[in-house]
């Protein structure tokens, strides 16, 4: 098969030769316009099934409302400047998954964010330490929530739960 490649150009002396080799081209046009599409989603697809391969661990079951989680800063990857500067944000709480898979968040204060967040650039955050660690959970009421947290010292986060300490001192 002849291509726009394999056509000998520098063996064309004439007008007529010219010509033949442009008309040539002409003719062929739309089937090479068919093979490079068909080539194109042959690739597409093949490029789907590779990533749903390879990525599939990387998805993840969706996360629940109320939990905390960091929001990815990515206008920092191509400052050279913000080399090591902290990427994430946060923590914020998840409102809600909408049916695109991104999340809308809120401030710990109950404010929410203007825009949602795509799946990929949250992670899970988990608290450590005890100041962290008292966060109100939105279904906990704010009196619960403040005595509890006059309290803290006798409180500390294992495994993501609140465990209550024997001493204040045994975090020492």
């Amino acid at each position: 098969m002849d291509t726009y490649l394999g056509i000998d150009w520098m063996g064309i002396s004439t007008t007529a030769e010219l010509l033949e080799a442009r008309t040539k081209q002409l003719e062929r046009r739309d089937e090479t316009l068919e093979l490079a599409h068909q080539k194109l989603m042959k690739t597409r697809n093949s490029s789907v099934r590779y990533w749903d391969r390879k990525m599939a661990a990387r998805l993840r079951k969706p996360l629940d409302s109320g939990e905390l989680v960091l929001i990815y800063n990515k206008s920092l990857e191509d400052q050279w400047g913000k080399l090591f500067a902290n990427r994430w944000n946060g923590p914020f709480r998840i409102i809600k998954q909408l049916p695109g898979g991104s999340y809308l968040l809120e401030e710990l204060d109950g404010i929410e964010l203007k825009r949602a967040y795509a799946a990929s650039h949250i992670k899970r955050f988990y608290p450590r330490g005890r100041n962290l660690a008292l966060l109100r959970p939105p279904e906990m009421k704010t009196e619960d929530f403040l005595k509890l947290k006059r309290k803290s010292a006798f409180f500390f986060v294992q495994d993501g739960r609140l465990m209550r300490r024997h001493s204040p001192m045994a975090q020492l």
